[in-house]
């Protein structure tokens, strides 16, 4: 192990010391003064065991690390929260609480750390730890208390982020940002970047940070707790702004290589190196989650790679080189186009073939028998041994892949687009199969070998006609006399929302449902009561309110009117469950939830669902605009989250999520969005789009709940706070 290595685990360490030990030990005037006797641990085993707490803004955290046995007070029975520490005092409990050995000789390059001071050793010792390196290069200001940006500071060594600090524009939007010194700008800036530090609030909507103020032992209470319980939410939030920063540096050099190119009027051979470098630039911009509009001339580099395939091409008729005179010995060019002979697919550890149908068609099966979280990464196509590349054009962008004695290995984002592999590492299995959810992918491609024969190449990626267990493909409401479409796009979950547009008086009289082939009954059951929807007669069944919500709704089996079910409403969505079983008795689970629109002019929240595993789970939502979504006991650790429904107003435009400096936003269609864990949570949980475990989440989870902010805008871009909780059960 290096050295900066031990340097960066025991800075965290230091800080993980700094906030168990720094409320163990008392700070009165004598810095010399230890822990709390037993009545004041007497005191901590209370409830609320301080008597001068009650008016701190951070009561309910000192409670809880005292209940957590972190935090206890002094021998009187006091918290003392607005009191401060001296830095001498903080090197003591640091190094006693390490066990370090105390260090006086390299304390000797402070002049104001006596000889003969208790804290010497102290200093010394932290000094080699490098959270501090005291306030200028000759002293170490031992009686004066810690600051609040140097508190900054230390945090930002500990999480061994000062590197990425210094390299970040400074823009905390803070009302007395020009007090903050030079040598904490960078370190207080990240701390709000990832919402470490959140201001002091001026009453006028603006923050303020105080840089030079003491920070008293409320404060540090605060950051104790936060981090205590959301470490991983932090780093979650730093890698985030990694990936940012990259990304922008990546886009840029694309469009700078791009820049420099020449018109393709004025290209010549010898531009070709540069065209394939801006592409590979491009690629690699893509591979880290660039889109096409990051590259406003993204068709100056079509066009010139356009010019230099042109300019490569073989000229003249069909025989080239030899003899002249009496035209013996001529060689005839190959006038026979390339063709693909054989495929496979990387999944996992296993190799599965593809299949080729004439005409070049290659197709890959989505087999219900693969596993969701497998990972594809690459494929492997063998075609005529003088195949020179294969173009595959999609969404108005070109990709090509080369061979080499006619065989090509490529990376999912080269055959695919970075749509299905931002991260330049594969796709999973799930994801492929939500993407076919609404019907096969199909890309063309055109095959060239090395005299400048061509043939069109068909790439399919379908999955299987029969599905594993038997799913609803659609559903529609009948309202009124008319039927509205209420089915989403995840199998086995029906969504109706009643909408404002609906009279009180119209009646939902019934519910068409049309199922996979093969599907025998739908059965519905609570209260010790089942009620079956029988699907022999076909894949299609209208069933009434009756037998679908059950008689109490509907006794008198002519449905139940709009008025009714909004009144029932009022108290939360209805939610039904079912079994969708086929006639070789696999079965899935299905979810009705009739959910209360709402087109009031501030966009609010009305419904969620989480997807695991391809099937829905109602999430809560509660007042206040916030979705809470539990993890189960009854989840395994291998299930997957894949992405969250959101049913909002039916004016809702745009879902915004802010973290760590990146603003994701959430489209809305008729009210409806589906966010992957990406855009909710970020690469941190879910780098590749598909999804995180539920055993990742519950790791995550011993550190706190996962909470996520963002705010909800419609139409005429009003807007209104959004809150995501994750919780285990």
């Amino acid at each position: 192990m290096n050295i900066k290595t031990v340097r960066y685990h025991l800075s965290v360490l230091l800080i993980v010391a700094l906030l168990i030990s720094l409320f163990s030990v008392s700070t009165a005037n004598s810095a010399e003064t230890e822990a709390p006797d037993s009545a004041a641990r007497t005191a901590a085993e209370n409830s609320y065991p301080f008597s001068d707490i009650a008016d701190s803004y951070a009561a309910q955290e000192i409670r809880s690390l005292v209940q957590d046995g972190i935090l206890s007070g002094y021998e009187d029975g006091t918290f003392k929260p607005r009191e401060t520490m001296t830095r001498a005092h903080l090197a003591k409990v640091l190094v006693l609480a390490l066990g370090l050995e105390e260090d006086g000789a390299s304390a000797d390059v402070f002049a104001d750390v006596p000889a003969n001071s208790w804290f010497k050793g102290y200093v010394g010792a932290l000094l080699n730890t490098n959270i501090t390196n005291g306030t200028s290069q000759t002293t170490f200001s031992p009686d004066s208390p810690v600051t609040r940006e140097q508190l900054a500071v230390f945090f930002i060594r500990a999480f061994n982020l000062e590197a990425l600090a210094v390299k970040l524009p400074f823009d905390a939007s803070l009302s007395d940002v020009g007090q903050i010194s030079d040598w904490a700008r960078p370190h207080v800036s990240l701390a709000f970047k990832i919402g470490f530090l959140k201001g002091i609030d001026n009453g006028d909507g603006t923050l303020r940070f105080s840089p030079l103020d003491a920070a008293d032992r409320q404060a540090l209470a605060r950051l104790a707790y936060e981090f205590k319980l959301n470490q991983a939410l932090y780093k979650s939030k730093v890698q985030q702004l990694e990936a940012a920063i990259a990304l922008a540096a990546a886009v840029k050099a694309a469009n700078e290589a791009i820049a420099a190119l020449p018109d393709a009027s004025e290209l010549t051979i010898d531009d070709k190196a540069a065209v394939e470098e801006a592409r590979a630039k491009v690629e690699a911009a893509r591979k880290l989650g660039a889109t096409d509009k990051d590259f406003p001339n993204l068709s100056k580099l079509a066009d010139a790679e356009q010019k230099i395939e042109e300019l490569g091409r073989p000229r003249g008729g069909g025989i080239i080189g030899g003899g002249g005179g009496g035209g013996g010995g001529g060689i005839i060019r190959d006038t026979e186009p390339p063709v693909i002979i054989s495929g496979s697919v990387k999944i996992g550890e296993a190799s599965v073939p593809l299949v080729i149908g004439t005409n070049n068609e290659v197709t890959f099966n989505v087999d219900h028998a693969l596993n969701n979280a497998d990972m594809i990464t690459d494929f492997t196509i063998v075609a005529s041994s003088d195949t020179d590349k294969l173009i595959v054009t999609s969404s108005g962008v070109s990709r090509t892949v080369t061979f080499q004695n006619g065989t090509a290995h490529v990376s999912v984002a080269e055959l695919l687009g970075p749509d299905f592999d931002r991260q330049g590492d594969g796709v999973s299995v799930g994801t492929l199969r939500r993407h076919l959810f609404e019907g096969n992918l199909e890309l063309t491609g055109e095959l060239t070998d090395k005299t400048g024969n061509k043939s069109t190449v068909k790439l399919k990626i379908v999955k299987p006609a029969s599905a594993p267990v038997p799913e609803i493909t659609s559903a529609s409401a009948v309202i009124g006399g008319k039927a509205f479409s209420i089915h989403t796009n995840v199998p086995n979950y029906i969504a109706f929302i009643i909408d404002d547009a609906l009279q009180d008086t119209d009646m939902f009289t019934s519910l068409t449902v049309a199922a996979s082939s093969g599907a025998d009954a739908l059965t519905f059951s609570e209260s010790g009561q089942s009620r079956t929807i029988s699907f022999a007669s076909g894949t299609q069944q209208t069933v009434k309110v009756a037998t679908l919500l059950g008689p109490a709704l509907d006794p008198q089996g002519d449905g139940v009117s709009v008025k009714k079910l909004r009144e029932l409403l009022q108290n939360g969505n209805i939610t039904v469950r079912g079994v969708l079983s086929d006639t070789n008795g696999k079965q899935s689970p299905v979810i009705l939830t009739i959910i209360k629109g709402n087109n009031d002019s501030v966009p609010t929240l009305i419904g969620a669902a989480a997807v695991i595993d391809g099937n829905a789970e109602p999430a809560v939502i509660t007042s206040g605009n916030t979705i809470t979504f539990t993890l189960s006991k009854s989840l395994d650790d291998s299930q997957m989250l894949e992405s969250l429904l959101i049913h909002a107003s039916s004016n809702a435009d745009t879902l915004a999520i802010t973290e760590a400096g990146i603003t994701k936003r959430i489209h809305f269609s008729n009210g409806t969005a589906q966010a992957t864990i990406k855009e909710l949570l970020g690469t941190a949980f879910d780098p590749q789009g598909d999804g995180v475990s539920v055993g990742k989440l519950r790791s995550a989870l011993k550190s706190g709940n996962i909470t996520v902010s963002g705010t909800l805008t419609n139409y005429t871009g009003v807007a209104n706070n959004v809150t995501i909780n994750v919780i285990v059960e």
